[in-house]
């Protein structure tokens, strides 16, 4: 056990290792593979996300605002495949926003050892790194429906209230980069064409999601979204059947499912003359 530059350094150059699988940011992923190839090794990686959600006006919001409550809150919002980034219909931006704020403020934040919802973050440093995001989104002129910084009755410890930031644009820190925090941004769309170019504009590319009534138009969109998942009408779908991890800047390869198995082998073709 260890911190990556000691612990994690010191596996992946070892010489009885023959093949590395990592998950984490995409910084490290990038020195894991910088080191993997010095020896030559296969390497699996899966790493960080700015998942985009698209919500058309016919989504079912009540089954999406208790979905989020999850995808978006869950583990304090430290999951790589968290749905940080929600592009909604102009439509039904507004109706959307109040009940995931209402649905927020019902997330129990306290300390872990209690029956919580979730509980702090991992570190002071993270703590500190996502007041700074939601620093820099203030100033920046968006509006926080809810949450916003640390919950009043916590004035110890790493906790951070979940946090639904509205009017973000896609120029914006808040909708761009990864907080891993219980942060989600709302970003609105008139066309179907404008939601896939924002979702895409983005060097991530682990998982997305589309929440609309008409199949053909999820089927459709799940051939333009960029990204490793596509999940319709849910989140966190699938199992360890399913195949999962990213492209672009979210990784190479997949964990988990037949090609997730495949990682750990390797072919070999022998011939015989007979």
């Amino acid at each position: 056990t260890g911190y990556g530059e000691e612990a994690g350094e010191a596996l992946v150059r070892h010489p009885l290792v023959r093949g590395v699988t990592f998950t984490g940011s995409v910084p490290t992923g990038r020195r894991v593979m910088a080191l993997a190839a010095l020896r030559t090794l296969p390497v699996v990686l899966e790493l960080g996300g700015k998942n985009p959600l698209l919500v058309f006006p016919d989504a079912d919001l009540d089954r999406l605002v208790e979905d989020l409550a999850d995808a978006s809150f869950g583990n304090s919002g430290q999951v790589c495949s968290s749905a940080s980034r929600l592009l909604v219909h102009a439509d039904v931006a507004d109706r959307l926003v109040e009940r995931l704020a209402e649905r927020a403020k019902r997330v129990t934040v306290v300390a872990g050892i209690d029956d919580c919802d979730i509980g702090p973050v991992v570190s002071a440093e993270q703590h500190e790194r996502i007041l700074g995001y939601l620093a820099g989104a203030r100033a920046e002129g968006t509006r926080f429906a809810a949450g916003g910084g640390r919950p009043a009755d916590l004035p110890r410890g790493w906790f951070v209230e979940p946090t639904v930031v509205d009017a973000v644009t896609p120029d914006m820190r808040i909708g761009r980069e990864e907080v891993f925090g219980p942060v989600v941004s709302v970003t609105r769309f008139a066309t179907e064409d404008e939601a896939v170019a924002m979702a895409n504009d983005t060097g991530y590319g682990l998982t997305s999601g589309v929440y609309t009534a008409d199949i053909g138009r999820a089927l459709r969109l799940a051939r333009r979204l960029e990204a490793g998942s596509v999940w319709i009408n849910g989140w966190f779908i699938g199992g360890q059947q399913a195949p999962t991890g990213g492209i672009k800047d979210s990784g190479i390869g997949r964990e988990r499912g037949l090609p997730g198995v495949r990682n750990y082998l390797q072919v070999k073709n022998v011939g015989i003359r007979l």
